[in-house]
């Protein structure tokens, strides 16, 4: 009796590791900006920030930020063949990888500094 349950916990248990191992894969979603891809977006939308925060006065930055941003994010993710959705969603999964977003935001500030 002690044999059979002893083999049968083994197998439970086998069988727990395998479909945890089988769920625990990090498989990138179809969505998904490449790394390499949302460096030059990160870099423009960046340029476009500093651009409006540079030209409006903090108290109508954000009447200008509404309606311009829009127009300038909108030409951003068009030049670079994506949608803010998208966008959007890559962003979100990069953040909850923090070494892969650092290493993104290494380039971009280099990038950026070569400007």
């Amino acid at each position: 009796m002690i044999k059979m349950l002893n083999k049968r916990l083994f197998l439970l248990l086998g069988m727990c590791v395998v479909l945890w191992a089988s769920c625990s894969t990090d498989k990138a979603p179809d969505y998904l900006i490449s790394e390499d891809d949302m460096v030059p977006i990160l870099v423009d939308v960046h340029l476009i920030d500093a651009y409006f925060y540079e030209m409006y006065e903090p108290a109508y930055l954000e009447e200008y930020m509404s309606d311009s941003m829009s127009i300038a994010y909108s030409a951003i993710f068009e030049k670079h063949g994506v949608t803010a959705d998208r966008f959007t969603k890559s962003i979100d999964y990069y953040s909850d990888r923090p070494e892969t977003f650092s290493a993104i935001y290494e380039k971009v500030i280099l990038k950026l500094n070569n400007k």
